[in-house]
C-alpha cells in the first residue's frame, strides 16, 4: 500500500497487519459468493423451502454488496480520495449494520415459530427500502406489512450485544458518534473544510504587517480526521467476517429444526390464510380467478387496485 502516512498511523496504533487482514477477507468474501443459487422444492413442504431460499439469497446478496463495496476502499485510501474512501465506510457499516438487525429479526421469529410474522420479514427482503416513499405504489393496499426501518434501529440493535445496561449504553454512543462522522464528511454543511484546509495566522496584529488572506490546501490535512474512520472501517469488517457467516448458520440450523413444524404449518388452513391477509392484493386476484378473468385482464385490475389514483 503507498498510502504511507496511513500505514504509519495504523503502526502506531499496533495494527500494522490490518490491511493486510482486511484485503484477505475481502478475498475470502469474493470466494463466498454464489453467482447462480437454485433450491429444489418439495410441495408437501413449500414455505420452508421459500423460507430457505429467500434467507440464503439475501445473505448472498448482502455479500455481493459488501464486496462491491470493501473492494474499492483500499484504492481509494491509496488515491487519498478521502470524501469517497470515507462514503464507502458509510455505506459498509450501514450495510453491516441492516445484515445484523436483519438476522436478528429472523432468529426471534424463528426461535418463538411465528412463522406469518416470519414470512412478513422475508417479503421485506424483495421491497424496495423501506425509508423511501413510492408516489406510485399504493403499499398499503399491496403490502400493509412493510417495515419502515431506520439505520438508528439497527445501530441500537448492534449495540445490545454489550454485557449490561452500562455496556450497552457506551457502546451505542460510540456507535452513534462514528455514523455521526462519517455522515457529517458525506453531507458537508462546509464542504469538508476539515479535510482539506489547513487555517493558519492571516496577520501578525502586533506589527501591523501587510494582511495576507492566506489558506493551505492538501489532501494530508485530512488524515487525522479521517484514519480513524478507515481503521474502524476495517476491524469492524473483520468483526463482521466471523459473526455474518455466524448467525447465518444460527438462523439456518433453526429452521431446519423445525421443518416438520414448518410442514404443518405449510398444510394447514391457516398459513393459506395468512399469505392472503399479508398480500391483500392476492385476494384481489383469487376473486377475479373465480371470476374467469383471462390473465390480461387480471393484471390490469391489479395495476388499479396496486397503484395510487
Amino acid at each position: 500500500m503507498i498510502n504511507k502516512n496511513f500505514i504509519g498511523w495504523l503502526n502506531e496504533n499496533n495494527n500494522k497487519d490490518l490491511v493486510k487482514n482486511y484485503i484477505n477477507s475481502v478475498n475470502k468474501l469474493n470466494d463466498q459468493k454464489i453467482v447462480k443459487l437454485n433450491t429444489d422444492i418439495d410441495f408437501h413442504n413449500y414455505i420452508f423451502y421459500f423460507f430457505l431460499h429467500e434467507i440464503t439469497s439475501y445473505k448472498n446478496l448482502i455479500y455481493f454488496r459488501l464486496y462491491d463495496l470493501s473492494s474499492s476502499l483500499i484504492t481509494l485510501i491509496e488515491k487519498k480520495n478521502y470524501t469517497s474512501a470515507v462514503l464507502i465506510c458509510r455505506a459498509i457499516f450501514e450495510t453491516n449494520a441492516m445484515y445484523a438487525f436483519r438476522m436478528e429479526r429472523l432468529t426471534k421469529r424463528i426461535y418463538s415459530k411465528k412463522w406469518r410474522e416470519l414470512y412478513m420479514e422475508i417479503l421485506n427482503f424483495r421491497m424496495l427500502p423501506s425509508w423511501k416513499i413510492d408516489d406510485d405504489i399504493n403499499w398499503e393496499k399491496v403490502f400493509p406489512g412493510l417495515k419502515k426501518f431506520h439505520i438508528n434501529d439497527a445501530i441500537k440493535c448492534l449495540s445490545l450485544v454489550g454485557k449490561n445496561k452500562k455496556e450497552v449504553a457506551v457502546l451505542e454512543k460510540k456507535l452513534f458518534e462514528h455514523y455521526g462522522k462519517m455522515s457529517e464528511i458525506s453531507h458537508p454543511t462546509q464542504a469538508n473544510r476539515q479535510l482539506y484546509v489547513f487555517d493558519r495566522d492571516k496577520m501578525d496584529l502586533e506589527k501591523n504587517n501587510k494582511k495576507v488572506f492566506r489558506d493551505n490546501f492538501s489532501v494530508n490535512h485530512a488524515d487525522k480526521v479521517v484514519f480513524s474512520i478507515f481503521e474502524n472501517t476495517m476491524i469492524g469488517f473483520l468483526s463482521l467476517d466471523n459473526f455474518a457467516s455466524g448467525i447465518f448458520k444460527n438462523v439456518i440450523d433453526d429452521l431446519i429444526k423445525n421443518k416438520k413444524s414448518l410442514e404443518k404449518y405449510n398444510k394447514s388452513s391457516k398459513s393459506k390464510d395468512d399469505i392472503f391477509d399479508i398480500q391483500p392484493v392476492m385476494k384481489e386476484t383469487k376473486k377475479l380467478m373465480d371470476k374467469d378473468y383471462s390473465p390480461t385482464e387480471m393484471v390490469k385490475e391489479i395495476i388499479k387496485k396496486s397503484y395510487r389514483d
